[in-house]
């Protein structure tokens, strides 16, 4: 991934007022991406003391971009940016800041975001009174010691995805699905794993008489693990 050009927030702006939603190869350099940024594709495109706070970013599209600037060892910013329908594919979103932003049907695939700062995000989507949707995808990615507490994520996706030491203090993850991924380490103080699949998922601090687990989905094999924080020896001998 190279980007061929540096861009100005001076020249952004100049393409932005021409309507242009598509950018290929390009060097961001101090940018402050805001207001409505909704159906922009960004490919190949790295992204240096960047921020997209605030911004509406709704059905927008990232391919192979780099978030992460590896001198400031500093990510992006996307504080309370709507990311409802936006997908981040093969990116470095690596200790980018997330928080607070809207996750509703956000993918995140193939990517390395490692310490990403995902507290209080959420993937609902009020429809009425009675009526809340649920949705986000994040599969084959790095999301190691990342900061998920708070969170809002019923009936989220996570699949094949590596989640170590990550905090999941006090986030709702009810009617989710973990399916191969690696939560060894992680804190689940007051987490919310209710109707949870955990099938085909490593983890080794989830502690059942901390965390409710009705209706969770485990196999025979991961029954063990749950047994060690309340003293249960296991023998098949």
């Amino acid at each position: 991934m190279t980007a061929a050009k540096t861009m100005t927030q001076r020249q952004f702006d100049q393409h932005r007022s021409l309507n242009e939603t598509v950018f290929h190869g390009l060097r961001f350099e101090s940018v402050v991406f805001e207001g409505s940024l909704e159906d922009h594709t960004f490919e190949d495109c790295v992204f240096q003391s960047c921020s997209f706070n605030s911004a509406s970013l709704r059905h927008a599209h990232f391919e192979s971009c780099k978030f992460h600037d590896e001198i400031a060892l500093a990510g992006t910013s996307f504080r309370y940016a709507d990311l409802s329908h936006a997908t981040f594919h093969q990116c470095d979103l690596t200790n980018s800041d997330l928080s607070q932003s809207n996750w509703y049907d956000v993918t995140i695939s193939a990517t390395k975001a490692v310490g990403l700062n995902a507290r209080g995000v959420s993937n609902a989507r009020h429809i009425n009174d009675n009526t809340t949707l649920h949705a986000s995808l994040i599969s084959d990615t790095q999301l190691s010691f990342a900061d998920l507490s708070h969170s809002d994520l019923k009936a989220s996706h996570f699949d094949h995805t590596r989640c170590l030491e990550v905090n999941w203090t006090e986030a709702d993850l009810e009617g989710s699905t973990l399916s191969e991924c690696d939560l060894g380490g992680g804190i689940f103080d007051r987490a919310v794993m209710t109707h949870c699949d955990l099938r085909g998922s490593l983890f080794n601090s989830i502690n059942p008489t901390l965390i409710g687990l009705d209706g969770v989905t485990l196999t025979s094999d991961q029954l063990l693990y749950l047994a060690i924080p309340l003293g249960i020896q296991v023998d098949d001998s």
